[in-house]
């Protein structure tokens, strides 16, 4: 039974949207993850909102309103100003997908394999579909655990499809394996496409084209009127963990190129027209890529689950530019504002990274983390508590692990929405949170590297850097290949005062042997910071 709550008609929500152009996961739908917005730099909690359910949904605001699923089973319209509730409407599952708003409906998805489509202003139901069916990855011996030839659930797969909007039209994915196009004003299905695999991706809309990834481990590319296939693309599978597969992420369309993370381990670059593979670049700790990227002019900005960092990319060449420990598991996607990143962990943080130099501006904590068992007052994890994720062998205690490092965190899985200086996320302390520009605050703290550069010497190369703090430092030579990062020499490890320094190469490995000609970069690692300079 579906049901209205609490609907207060406020003049904040009857205010004319006309012109304002429809939103969704991560903002717009052209360029999903940059926001017209100044940076936050001291941030202050405006308010904090408190549903009954873990959140796992995006925050969308639209016109003055936020609009955000909740676990426990609510679509809520909140003022983004003031945090009063103007409805909620209550679906019949979980609302794991983050909504798309228009002028005139509110559309998202929930667990009870129904699509909704409510009016925007006051939250009456205008049309459901039902789908055949909504769940979860499931593979047998799931992460190499005995699951007794059951197919057990993953329990990362937090997310379902979020539904996009391109002009009369509505496209989402459906853990029923199929990809759906609907008319959005009537809730008739146009087209469909199944996959081989749950899809959880959302959509990436342009030229014409629909694109959306699948967990068959499959990148799709459909013509947007008829859902005609113009191409597939089939990242990696893996039939020993069951794990290294599918396109949890959501592909971005950017220039005529098509950006998406894989759980294969790889960040891939698929001409948007053909399908054919532009590069492809693994996470050199073989980690997932579940955060969908953020694009801003020559550079990708996305996060990684077990490697817990925030990766800069080049998106031209697919290299490594640099990256950022967030401590604990990214699957959140980053917000960009003008020279700053926003991206939340499943430590229970939100953290602002400075975009062009990579720094840590600031972090803040959603309430739950504050006295989690799993994580220190930094953040970092208690090794000891993880440690059970894994001792009882079996995918269930899996499953209810994650549960447990979940709702003791108040993990930020939510991917943030910024809007007028306000930042917007949810955590799975069931709490939605706002936080603004303060006052006062404590400034943000100086680069840790003011230049980093390579030149080629007699000898070899050398590298050269400054750095303005006290600072652990290590240096090693990697080699880039066919897409992956390879350890090739450690050169240095140890203190370096405020100070310029330099770092030869002699071109040889760790055995003192002449390297083959190739791609090699000096990793320069800053405490928890980590950057990639090409070797000239």
């Amino acid at each position: 039974m579906k049901r209205l709550i609490n609907f207060i008609l406020a003049s904040v929500i009857c205010s004319s949207a006309l012109g304002q152009r429809a939103m969704g996961f991560r903002g717009n739908f052209d360029n999903p993850g940059n926001f017209l917005s100044p940076d936050i730099r001291t941030p202050d909690v405006l308010w904090k909102y408190r549903t009954d359910g873990q959140i796992f949904s995006s925050p969308v605001v639209y016109d003055g309103v936020l609009f955000i699923g909740s676990n426990d089973k609510c679509m809520y319209a909140l003022n983004a100003l003031t945090s009063e509730l103007l409805w909620k409407f209550e679906a019949n599952g979980r609302i794991k997908s983050s909504p798309a708003v228009d002028e005139t409906t509110v559309y998202f998805g929930a667990f009870d394999s129904t699509l909704y489509a409510v009016d925007r202003r006051t939250g009456l139901e205008k049309w459901h579909f039902r789908t055949r069916s909504e769940g979860f990855h499931r593979a047998i011996n799931l992460f190499g655990l005995n699951t007794g030839n059951i197919r057990q659930i993953d329990p990362w797969d937090f997310y379902f499809s979020s539904p996009v909007i391109d002009g009369n039209r509505l496209y989402v994915g459906s853990g029923d394996s199929s990809i759906y196009c609907f008319d959005k004003n009537l809730g008739t299905k146009l087209w469909e496409y199944k996959t081989r695999g749950v899809v959880h991706s959302s959509p990436a809309i342009g030229n014409g084209m629909v694109y959306c990834g699948s967990w068959d481990s499959k990148m799709y590319a459909f013509d947007a009127l008829s859902g005609k296939i113009k191409w597939e693309y089939q990242a990696g599978i893996d039939t020993a963990y069951n794990c290294f597969v599918g396109f949890q992420a959501s592909p971005v369309l950017y220039d005529g190129v098509l950006y998406c993370g894989s759980r294969d381990a790889a960040m891939y670059a698929l001409d948007a027209n053909s399908g054919k593979l532009i590069w492809r670049t693994y996470d050199p700790g073989m980690s997932w890529f579940p955060s969908s990227v953020a694009v801003r002019g020559d550079y990708l900005y996305t996060g990684s689950s077990d490697a817990r960092k925030f990766y800069c990319f080049n998106r031209k060449n697919g290299y490594i530019e640099y990256y950022k420990n967030t401590w604990s598991y990214t699957f959140s996607s980053p917000a960009l504002t003008d020279n700053a990143a926003y991206i939340g962990s499943a430590n229970g943080r939100i953290y602002c990274f400075e975009l062009s130099s990579g720094n840590l501006n600031w972090a803040i904590q959603s309430d739950a983390s504050r006295t989690s068992l799993f994580v220190d007052a930094y953040g970092k994890e208690n090794k000891r508590f993880y440690s059970d994720m894994y001792d009882y062998g079996t995918g269930w205690e899996n499953t209810k692990h994650v549960e447990r490092l979940c709702s003791s965190n108040g993990a930020v899985f939510s991917s943030p929405f910024v809007a007028n200086g306000i930042i917007y996320y949810g955590a799975t302390d069931g709490f939605i949170y706002a936080i603004q520009n303060s006052s006062g605050g404590t400034p943000v703290p100086a680069c840790k590297f003011l230049t980093a550069d390579t030149k080629s010497t007699p000898a070899g190369c050398e590298l050269t850097y400054a750095t303005k703090r006290n600072i652990e430092v290590t240096i090693r030579i990697v080699s880039y290949k066919d897409g992956k990062y390879s350890r090739i020499k450690d050169l240095f490890t140890g203190h370096r005062e405020s100070g310029v320094y330099s770092q030869p190469w002699d071109k040889t490995d760790k055995d003192g042997k002449p390297v083959n000609d190739g791609v090699y970069f000096f990793e320069l690692i800053l405490d928890d910071f980590g950057r990639f300079i090409q070797v000239k």
